[in-house]
């Protein structure tokens, strides 16, 4: 069974270019899913978790709309500590940095727009690090 990366974002062609990008490159080495927004991504993770599936990392856009990407993370590392998270963002700032990869466990905080390799490189990095925590 592949680990499951969530992406999460509000604008659709952003959505649809990021998740381009990441089967392109980790075809067959992950599972991809997609929501527009926090409310559609709990429903993914019940399902997910429902079918014994393991989550290994959510990409959340920070601002969409009536939803705070960042609020959504600190709930997630509460709920799912084990989850990794990457923050994508137009309004990164020193302050959410320091607050989320310290309190909430926040593996990066990438600024859009985003270099495909910089997102490749982190989500590598969490897949690794998911495989060395559960093998």
């Amino acid at each position: 069974m592949l680990p499951v990366l969530i992406c999460i974002d509000d604008e659709m062609i952003l959505l649809k270019s990021l998740e381009y990008e990441l089967e392109d490159f980790f075809y067959k080495r992950i599972e991809i899913v997609t929501a527009q927004n926090p409310d559609e991504a709990y429903e993914l993770i019940q399902e997910i978790l429902e079918e014994q599936k393991k989550i290994f990392l959510i990409i959340t856009d920070h601002n969409m709309g009536i939803y705070d990407g960042v609020e959504f993370l600190k709930e997630i590392s509460l709920k799912y500590p084990n989850i990794q998270k990457i923050l994508l963002t137009g309004y990164k700032t020193q302050q959410i940095e320091n607050e989320l990869k310290t309190h909430f466990n926040v593996h990066a905080i990438i600024e859009k727009p985003w270099f495909t390799s910089e997102i490749i490189k982190n989500v590598e990095e969490c897949l690794n690090i998911f495989w060395k925590n559960n093998l």
